[in-house]
């Protein structure tokens, strides 16, 4: 679906938090305090049957009792409960949702299971999807965080897209103590949707980003990824650090985004066709 209502996420007029909160240590408290102190400016639905109003915005019960259009959903419910939020979302005609829950294949046959169920959802209506199993995503840009990270990045031109969760965390932490600024910052997780293909012929059309940095786990739809990074490498550097190099690294990968590390020779050669820069350090990745 390459870059089809990518705008709708990373430039959304409108944002429903599925799971909003103010309870004190919540990811649903952290998406309203960030999406709310960052200042974007779309409308914030708060949506939670509980609650007549969360961090001083009128609630909602569901996706389903809006009565506006929304660009964009932001879902942090247990993730047995997603599939019909999803469903919600594709009647309601909504662009994109990133979806913060765990559990999905990670955890093996049944967790497959639900993200069978929420991709069918989402298909029908052309919905797409960040996630699931990831932090959420950063656009300087539209003064978005639609994220539980802790602090906005300061601005900059470059791009950072991450499988891991914990890295993106890690580098948004040494990025602010370095000095070094981000356009987007994008936590992919469990790519059940949007994965590293999407995610650069995304960026290389915008013009606020003059670089590219990714922290590869696994990649998906191969094709479409050499396609996008070949077209887009020869106008904007993009450089990886591939995990995975070793057994312990492989493993490691898969019980994060369930899918084992690929041959490491393959992806060497891939990125070389491809016109990316491989890097095997985190200092490397910032130099």
């Amino acid at each position: 679906m390459s870059i089809i209502n990518l705008d709708k996420i990373f430039q959304p007029r409108s944002i429903a938090v599925v799971g909003a909160s103010e309870k004190p240590g919540s990811i649903g408290n952290a998406l309203m305090r960030n999406l709310v102190e960052g200042g974007v400016s779309g409308e914030i639905h708060p949506i939670n049957p509980n609650y007549p109003r969360i961090w001083n915005l009128p609630a909602c019960p569901s996706i389903a009792d809006l009565k506006v259009p929304v660009d964009l959903a932001v879902i942090s419910t247990p993730i047995k409960l997603v599939p019909q939020i999803v469903k919600e979302c594709a009647d309601a005609g909504v662009g994109g949702a990133i979806i913060i829950s765990a559990g999905g294949k990670e955890i093996g046959k049944e967790g497959k299971k639900l993200e069978t169920a929420i991709g069918e959802e989402a298909r029908r209506s052309g919905l797409r999807i960040i996630g699931p199993n990831c932090v959420g995503i950063i656009s300087q840009r539209a003064r978005l965080n639609a994220s539980f990270a802790n602090q906005m990045p300061l601005a900059g031109k470059m791009a950072f897209v991450s499988q891991s969760g914990a890295i993106c965390t890690a580098i948004l932490d040494l990025s602010i103590a370095e000095n070094i600024g981000f356009s987007f910052f994008v936590s992919l997780g469990g790519m059940l949707d949007v994965d590293f293909g999407d995610m650069i012929d995304y960026l290389g059309g915008e013009p606020h980003v003059s670089s590219i940095v990714m922290y590869v786990e696994s990649l998906t739809h191969f094709r479409k990824f050499m396609s996008a990074a070949r077209a887009v490498s020869r106008v904007k550097p993009i450089i990886a650090l591939k995990a995975g190099r070793t057994r312990a690294g492989a493993l490691a990968a898969a019980s994060h985004t369930g899918a084992m590390a690929g041959e490491d020779a393959v992806y060497d050669a891939a990125f070389q066709r491809a016109g990316i820069l491989r890097v095997k350090t985190f200092e490397e990745l910032f130099d």
